[in-house]
C-alpha cells in the first residue's frame, strides 16, 4: 500500500464465463448406443445404458460386483443386507487404482434395475468368464478393473463415430437427471437414485420406493433403445 492507496484496487479482472456443460439428447445417446453395439467397445454399451437409466457415476460402476446385482425375481442378501429382486447395491468406488467406500453416505444406496437393463446385464454376465460373486461387473479381459482412461477413450471414439459432441460419463448422469425430471419422477425419488445427500431419507427407503421408480427408469431405457434402433437403421439388437 502506497500512502493509503492499494494498487490492487485498480485491477479489473475479466468477467468469468462458465463453460456450458454438455447434456446429450435422447437421439444423441441413441446414436451412441448404436455404435457401442460393436463388440470392440464392450462393455461400454451396458455401462452407458446403466449410467443413463440409473445415474451411477463411473467410479461406482467400476466397483460393482456381481453379488451386489440381483438379476432375479427373488430377494437375496448382499453384505449381510437385503437385496430386493431386480436391484443393485452401490457400496464401493474404484478411483485412482483403489477400492474404497462411497464418498458420502447418500451414495451408499440401492437402485432399481428396469427390465431392459436386467436383460442387458444378464447378457453381459452370460458371455463373461468372470461372473463369480466377487467378480466385477465391468472388467477387462483379465477380470481386473477397467481403467477410466481406457473407457473414456472408447466413449470419445464412439461419440465421434456417432457424429455427436464428445460425451463424458458425467454427461450421462446429467442425462438421467434431465430425463427423469421430464418424465415426472418425484423429486425425492430422483435424489435417491442420484445419491444426492439433500434427500432427507436417502438411505431409509423401502421396496415400494424402488418399485415406484422402476417404470420411469424403463421408460428412459426404452426411449434410448428406440433412438438407437433408428440411428442404426435397425442394427441394435432387441433386448
Amino acid at each position: 500500500i502506497i500512502e493509503g492507496f492499494n494498487p490492487a484496487t485498480a485491477i479489473r479482472l475479466p468477467k468469468m464465463t462458465r463453460k456450458e456443460r454438455f447434456t446429450p439428447t435422447e437421439e444423441q445417446v441413441g446414436a451412441l448406443l448404436a455404435v457401442l453395439q460393436d463388440p470392440s467397445y464392450s462393455p461400454c454399451f451396458e455401462a452407458v445404458l446403466w449410467s443413463c437409466t440409473n445415474s451411477p457415476n463411473y467410479a461406482e460402476m467400476a466397483a460393482v460386483r456381481w453379488r451386489r446385482v440381483n438379476l432375479t425375481d427373488q430377494p437375496t442378501l448382499a453384505d449381510g443386507r437385503n437385496l430386493p429382486a431386480f436391484t443393485a447395491a452401490i457400496r464401493e468406488d474404484y478411483y485412482g487404482g483403489e477400492f474404497s467406500s462411497t464418498k458420502t453416505e447418500a451414495r451408499n444406496r440401492l437402485i432399481p434395475l428396469a427390465p431392459t437393463l436386467v436383460q442387458a446385464l444378464t447378457s453381459l454376465k452370460d458371455r463373461s468368464r468372470f461372473h463369480g460373486p466377487d467378480d466385477l461387473v465391468f472388467c477387462n479381459e483379465k477380470g481386473k478393473p477397467l481403467h477410466k482412461d481406457a473407457m473414456d477413450h472408447k466413449l470419445r471414439k464412439a461419440s465421434k463415430e456417432a457424429g455427436i459432441p464428445p460425451t463424458r460419463w458425467h454427461s450421462l448422469r446429467r442425462y438421467f437427471a434431465t430425463q427423469s425430471d421430464r418424465l415426472g419422477m418425484p423429486q425425492q425419488d430422483r435424489q435417491r437414485t442420484l445419491g444426492h445427500s439433500s434427500a432427507a431419507m436417502t438411505v431409509h427407503y423401502t421396496e415400494e420406493d424402488l418399485n415406484r421408480r422402476r417404470p420411469f427408469i424403463e421408460q428412459i431405457a426404452q426411449g434410448l433403445l428406440n433412438a438407437a434402433a433408428q440411428a442404426g437403421a435397425g442394427a441394435v439388437k432387441p433386448l
